[in-house]
């Protein structure tokens, strides 16, 4: 499925009477599967979002960022004064938020 018809399927599953606009919203993809979707599809659903572990290079995953490691969203959030992180682990199976 090209990523684009992904980030539309998810976007379906949010209700439609919800919003994240005004939200500020860090995102840790975990440099892994989710690093391309998981920014696009908060903001498109409104969000400003920051995303980090966002670099995939292959050998990188999960490495001190992620659901594995919150250490790095815990900081940004609380950086950016955002309302919200969220943390994916590689394969974008699990999701912790903070």
């Amino acid at each position: 499925m090209p990523p684009e018809r992904y980030i539309e399927f998810c976007k379906g599953t949010f209700p439609n009477e919800l919003s994240l606009n005004g939200l500020k919203v860090v995102v840790d993809c975990a440099n892994g599967a989710t690093y391309h979707i998981a920014p696009n599809v908060l903001r498109e659903l409104g969000a400003t979002v920051i995303a980090i572990g966002c670099e995939p290079n292959g050998v990188n995953i999960n490495e001190e960022v992620g659901a594995t490691d919150v250490r790095a969203l815990q900081a940004r959030v609380l950086a950016e004064k955002a309302d919200l992180g969220i943390a994916l682990d590689g394969d974008g199976d699990r999701v912790i938020m903070v």
